[in-house]
């Protein structure tokens, strides 16, 4: 029987992790020699080299929205990209255009 690589690839839903679950999507399968890496470290280094070491070990909690406290009432507003000043940030302001907050 042969032993069968891993395939670790980049997912992006909330959280920058690499994973080798088998279900990868459609994308990822269609460019292998892009998104899928024998090993974690190298998937890591590649998608998230900024949270290298939480993307090598992650500590399975879930992330929490990011919230905006308004009176009594709290509300979540999503981060979008702030291109109009210039300054390459992300605002969470709920200000964001109506296209942005569609899936």
């Amino acid at each position: 029987q042969t032993q069968r690589q891993e395939e670790f690839y980049p997912i992006w839903d909330n959280i920058n992790l690499c994973v080798n679950d088998n279900n990868q999507p459609y994308y990822i399968k269609s460019n292998p020699s892009m998104y899928i890496f024998a090993s974690i470290e190298d998937c890591c280094m590649e998608f998230f080299p900024w949270s290298f070491d939480e993307c090598i070990n992650p500590n399975q909690v879930e992330p929490e929205p990011c919230t905006n406290k308004i009176g009594d009432d709290q509300t979540d507003f999503l981060f979008y990209p702030d291109w109009i000043s210039g300054s390459e940030t992300c605002l969470n302001d709920g200000k964001e255009e109506d296209y942005m907050k569609s899936d």
